[in-house]
């Protein structure tokens, strides 16, 4: 951790994110969400404005303390009741079977273990929970993909460890979740390498 990741990237972090326009497709996806609600990698809490009406809190864990502390400052005017924790994904901080949603948002292209990160969201939910995510990766077009390879070097300086190439279907699928609904696409504005996108539904197996 250092005052790049700390300071200067948390304060920059809505900015750059507002410039590829992702609220329908937040809004959209958390659409889909219900009872009991943890939100892994929350950052500067972007999807907060965007819940249902009827969502009133929720629990969050972030490891950045930069992030936290950028969210702390928007919480008062906020609907949502947020109750935030310094975390990783990697070791989510609740008992087994404590949640009937996961929301990731922009979170699988920068946990360091996405293996144990996935293996922790199928521990937390209960077993008819679901894992709502929207979640940019690995393009399905060859060429396009090269291009993610050669700018994760790029891609992970200057974002804080993101990579661009990651196979986000293969890996929930990897880890024991099957899909009740998944949509992959290109947002229309921006370079292909940067939005590919996943969203959807995934379900533990039995």
């Amino acid at each position: 951790m250092g005052f790049y990741s700390d300071v200067l990237f948390p304060g920059a972090y809505d900015f750059l994110i507002g410039l590829i326009k992702l609220d329908d497709e937040r809004r959209e996806s958390l659409r889909q969400v219900r009872g009991c609600i943890l939100e892994i990698g929350i950052g500067t809490g972007l999807n907060l404005p965007l819940y249902p009406e009827e969502i009133q809190r929720i629990c969050a864990i972030d490891p950045s303390p930069g992030m936290l502390k950028k969210l702390a400052r928007k919480l008062p005017k906020c609907r949502v009741q947020v109750e935030a924790q310094c975390a990783g994904a990697e070791n989510l901080p609740y008992p087994d079977d404590s949640f009937d949603t996961v929301v990731s948002t922009l979170v699988l292209c920068s946990v360091p273990d996405r293996v144990g990160s996935l293996a922790e969201v199928r521990r937390v939910l209960r077993p008819d929970g679901r894992f709502v995510f929207l979640e940019h990766g690995l393009s399905p077009d060859e060429k396009v993909a090269k291009w993610q390879r050669r700018l994760n070097c790029i891609q992970r300086r200057f974002a804080v460890g993101c990579l661009l190439d990651v196979p986000v279907r293969s890996d929930l699928e990897s880890a024991g979740f099957r899909f009740e609904h998944l949509k992959e696409s290109y947002l229309e504005k921006g370079p292909k390498t940067h939005t590919y996108f996943y969203e959807g539904i995934a379900t533990p197996l039995p």
